[in-house]
């Protein structure tokens, strides 16, 4: 006889659960759970554009990178070398950037910031090794953050037919402008920074290869001050900075290996360069283009 209720029971409970609908719109549990469901779709949506776009600016920095490893201060072709380095890296701004700031426009850029981190810190180091080439001084954050910020997109331009180059950089006075930007983390500034040491060692090992004796000991000082203000920092506890630390150390001591020898061997340094004593150096990590 219990027994019976209790099936009773159940089946009576199993007719209430069907009254609800899990189709029904109108059901406010049902309602809230399909809202939840539209904005994780984008959110998902809105950081695999922005990856996508990382990932062009990760792919062209690297070029740009390349390229200005061909540059020679020396020879007059290396001013349209870094013209054309400036126009590309002015493009990234204007058209991967630009579509990053578009996405984060009232957005929590922090939700969004390991999506365009990697083509952030590669940009950094693309554009700072550009710097330090060109101008002998490297942009500070404040800088970057302002190539980075952009005018909102103008109401005379047809949204269906507007693209990323159609917002600019802010230059004109305008009164209280709308502006959106690609939100740069100090800490992804720092990051991408530190590579640059990576690239000046570089720049020093083929100098000496070509007898720049000159750039050889400007590498050398600018990578011990870069160092040296990275020490004085202290314990950054983030995961990345200290293997970007140790990588930048043991930049700094082939570039202090470079200018040891050109002081004590003079015109042989560069024959040294070619042999087994920068060989041994390769098997360590390294930030930069190692592993592409």
């Amino acid at each position: 006889m219990n027994r019976g209720r209790f099936r009773n029971n159940r089946s009576n409970q199993h007719r209430n659960d069907k009254k609800i609908d899990s189709g029904d719109e109108k059901n406010p549990v049902v309602r809230s759970f399909m809202n939840y469901a539209e904005e994780l779709n984008d959110k998902h949506d809105r950081y695999e554009r922005i990856v996508k776009y990382s990932r062009d600016c990760t792919i062209e920095s690297k070029r740009l990178i390349f390229l200005l490893h061909t540059v020679d201060l020396r020879k007059p072709s290396s001013k349209k070398i870094l013209s054309d380095a400036f126009n590309r890296l002015t493009a990234l701004c204007t058209s991967s950037f630009a579509s990053i700031a578009k996405e984060l426009e009232n957005r929590d850029p922090y939700q969004y910031g390991r999506a365009y981190s990697a083509g952030l810190q590669e940009f950094v180091e693309a554009f700072t090794y550009y710097d330090y080439l060109f101008n002998d001084h490297i942009m500070n954050w404040d800088d970057l953050q302002q190539k980075l910020t952009y005018t909102k997109q103008p109401e005379n331009v047809d949204p269906e037919t507007a693209t990323s180059t159609d917002i600019i950089v802010e230059d004109t006075p305008n009164e209280a402008p709308l502006k959106i930007k690609c939100f740069v983390q100090p800490i992804e500034f720092m990051l991408g920074l530190a590579d640059l040491s990576g690239e000046i060692m570089r720049k020093c090992i083929n100098s000496l290869g070509c007898g720049d004796i000159e750039t050889c000991r400007k590498a050398c000082n600018f990578v011990q001050h870069l160092y040296s203000g990275y020490l004085s920092l202290g314990s950054m506890r983030h995961k990345e900075m200290s293997r970007k630390v140790h990588a930048m150390y043991q930049s700094v001591l082939k570039v202090e290996k470079v200018c040891y020898n050109i002081q004590v061997r003079g015109s042989e340094a560069a024959i040294w360069s070619s042999n087994d004593a920068i060989e041994k150096d390769r098997d360590e990590e390294d930030e930069g283009f190692a592993n592409y």
